[in-house]
């Protein structure tokens, strides 16, 4: 749990720094790319590690003590929506070229992304996290 706690640390960390470098006025579009890149690998090394081990543990305790787990299933794919509209994003900006060329679309889309990271990431430790302890 300590893991992935420090895993969303860090990824909130990293696309506030993306942020920040993407405000100069003077934007670096290889610094940009090179740190999306980080971030996909952070975000990906979390995702494996939530996707394909955490959340089926919490499945399989609340199956073990009998509970309801529809609700949860679905909390789990709405999470996945999540992910797939933060791939989209990095897809969009994988290169300096298209950095280069969408510079203030970047900056409008990264509020969404943080926006949406950070709904993610809230409602997965004030939530579904403390099923880990039953």
């Amino acid at each position: 749990m300590e893991k992935l706690i420090f895993q969303h640390q860090n990824l909130k960390e990293k696309i506030e720094q993306i942020k920040n470098n993407a405000a100069d006025e003077t934007i670096n579009p290889r610094l940009i790319a090179q740190e999306l890149a980080e971030f996909w690998s952070l975000l990906n090394e979390h995702l494996k590690l939530e996707n394909d081990i955490f959340y089926p543990s919490i499945i399989k305790k609340l199956e073990e003590k009998n509970m309801d787990t529809s609700k949860t299933q679905k909390f789990f794919e709405e999470m996945k929506d999540i992910e797939a509209g933060i791939k989209v994003f990095l897809d969009n900006y994988h290169s300096e070229t298209a950095i280069s060329e969408k510079v203030e679309d970047l900056k409008k889309d990264l509020d969404k992304i943080i926006s949406a990271l950070d709904f993610r990431i809230s409602s997965e430790e004030d939530g579904v996290y403390m099923y880990w302890t039953l």
